[in-house]
């Protein structure tokens, strides 16, 4: 339902496509932000969980629920457990012979498919001394990833190409808006360079101007509203079933669930307790005129 000049207008079939279509470009906008974000900070554990299976990589909730169990008892991100545990069988060494009794080793193939990705954009990172072409090149890279297996009918495709569209523009920007800023300085002082400890070490020293560039995108987002909508920061939105997705809050949720008893949206969950209120209401009222009739 909408308003309109104190009326209140049903939603028309247009009006709910068009949510369903910023929703889905919101996803893919928080898509591309989370690659980016795990790319220059490895301790992002909420951009993995977004990521980490998507495009579909079989690493849905269990898998990601045996990350965090072994992150945690190791005492590290996320990431870099997924990391440390695939350099391992990898390379063997001494972990090698325990790795195998791991209960992470069921998703070697598809954890390694992962890591070998970011590692990838690593390498556009630290090779491209130019950010204008590295940035483009991480984008485009993301988008093939992302687009795997889709029809350019598909809502979530189209999403990917206007958030590439949008992120390029602004790389682009950041990276005028800096040379501006180089150039009238006069202090002859070299910028600072980004913090060593919020950064993966593979990439900062070669890809140094690129990832400056990555960190004012990414600091840019943060202080910009995720949504106008802040209710639907708080429940599953089963619009996006479409994209294949699982809810971040649905992968931290502990312990995991069974497969039978998919958790329901957090609207609906809230929902039923007050039609149930409702309708012990009524039935009271009901009761109460009844027996006043007799």
């Amino acid at each position: 339902m909408s308003e309109s000049n104190g009326s209140v207008l049903p939603s028309t079939p247009v009006n709910r496509q068009d949510q369903s279509s910023v929703k889905v470009m919101l996803f893919a906008k928080k898509c591309f932000y989370s690659y980016l974000s795990l790319l220059v900070n490895s301790k992002d554990d909420l951009a993995l969980a977004r990521i980490l299976n998507v495009p579909d990589r079989g690493l849905g909730r269990e898998a990601f629920t045996k990350l965090k169990h072994a992150s945690q008892e190791k005492k590290m991100s996320i990431f870099l457990m997924a990391t440390s545990f695939i350099r391992t069988v990898e390379h063997g060494g001494k972990g090698c012979a325990a790795s195998l009794f791991d209960p992470l080793r069921v998703h070697v193939k598809e954890l390694s498919s992962f890591i070998n990705f970011i590692d990838k954009l690593g390498e556009i990172v630290g090779e491209i001394p130019d950010p204008r072409v590295a940035g483009g090149q991480i984008l485009s890279t993301v988008k093939m990833h992302l687009m795997k297996g889709r029809s350019n009918g598909d809502p979530f495709y189209q999403a990917v190409e206007k958030v590439v569209q949008d992120l390029d523009l602004k790389i682009k920007n950041i990276i005028d808006s800096q040379h501006e800023v180089l150039t009238a300085s006069t202090t002859g002082v070299s910028p600072t360079r980004p913090k060593l400890h919020s950064i993966n070490h593979g990439t900062v020293y070669c890809g140094r101007d690129t990832i400056k560039v990555l960190l004012a995108l990414l600091d840019e987002e943060a202080v910009s509203a995720p949504t106008q909508n802040k209710a639907e920061l708080l429940y599953d939105d089963v619009n996006l079933n479409m994209v294949g997705i699982t809810s971040v809050f649905t992968l931290f949720r502990s312990p995991a669930q069974s497969k039978e008893s998919s958790p329901k949206p957090l609207r609906q969950r809230i929902q039923k307790p007050v039609d149930e209120k409702i309708i012990k209401v009524l039935c009271r009222k009901c009761y109460t005129h009844t027996d006043a009739l007799k």
